[in-house]
């Protein structure tokens, strides 16, 4: 009975244009509906909270071939998809292939590349001269003192926050001491 259904419904509709492909085609749609609907019927009757095995199988049978339409068309259009992409000559591939790739690591290039830093320089020499020797010292006062935390033994660094600048832990935030600067 099922096959002679098939077979009635592949002589008037086909998907792949084989007929032997078309049958398992349409086995599978059958199945794939009569398990979603059953489910869907399932579904409905425990939020209406009624149930009536009547109404419960004519449900099932209007969403099971409603379910095993959309699934044909679906497939239908699976099988068109397949025929288009199939029907190219071997260079549409090439030019496919290398599009999406070089778009693809355009977009990893562009996502990993790292702003520039710029440096802004003054147009008197001597004021950036004199930045830099400031500096220069600041980073000699930084590393040459010899004052260590006497909580945790780490060097202390010169910082600067709201109120002006201090000494601070190195190991901050675990250590969070401080010391005035002089």
């Amino acid at each position: 009975m099922g096959k002679t259904i098939i077979n009635f419904i592949s002589s008037y509709y086909s998907i792949s244009g084989n007929e032997n492909i078309d049958v398992f085609l349409f086995f599978i749609t059958g199945l794939l509906a009569y398990t979603l609907a059953f489910k869907l019927v399932e579904i409905i009757f425990n939020k209406m909270g009624f149930y009536n095995s009547k109404l419960m199988s004519n449900c099932h049978w209007i969403i099971r071939i409603g379910v095993f339409v959309v699934i044909t068309v679906v497939f239908k259009e699976i099988f068109k998809f397949i025929y288009w992409v199939t029907s190219f000559d071997w260079w549409v591939y090439l030019v496919i292939f290398t599009s999406v790739t070089s778009f693809a690591f355009a977009i990893y290039y562009l996502k990993k590349k790292k702003p520039e830093r710029r440096v802004e320089e003054n147009t008197n020499e001597g004021t950036r001269n004199e930045n830099v020797e400031q500096l220069v010292q600041e980073t000699r006062v930084v590393y040459n003192t010899s004052d260590y935390c006497p909580l945790c033994k780490s060097k202390l660094n010169r910082r600067e926050g709201p109120y002006g600048h201090f000494w601070g832990c190195g190991n901050f935030p675990k250590c969070k001491y401080t010391r005035k600067y002089k």
